[in-house]
């Protein structure tokens, strides 16, 4: 995934698709619940509610995440990852993305 960059305070949607990583087939997600938590650098953990993502094309694995103005002015500055967590009754997956974003201050 390239380096996505987020100023804060702005609304940010993100397309991802999500693939096993050992095969390169794409992840199905038919009947998965979605959630996350976005990591900066520094500063607070944030969660992304289920709200925040709609699936495009389950099938494929791929899905639409928006983060709000809301979400993106509580993000510190800089290099930042985020997770997806992916339940199905008792399961639970948790996809990561690693330093894929870059949080810029508004000027």
């Amino acid at each position: 995934m390239e380096l996505i960059k987020i100023v804060k305070g702005e609304d940010k949607e993100i397309a991802i698709k999500i693939i096993n990583i050992s095969t390169g087939d794409p992840f199905d997600l038919t009947n998965k619940v979605l959630t996350g938590v976005l990591k900066a650098s520094s500063g607070p953990n944030v969660i992304i509610p289920n709200s925040a993502f709609v699936i495009l094309d389950a099938l494929l694995g791929k899905i639409k995440m928006t983060l709000g103005d809301a979400v993106t002015t509580l993000l510190a500055p800089g290099p930042a990852s985020f997770e997806i967590v992916m339940v199905e009754g008792p399961d639970i997956k948790i996809v990561q993305f690693q330093n894929v974003l870059e949080i810029k201050a508004r000027i």
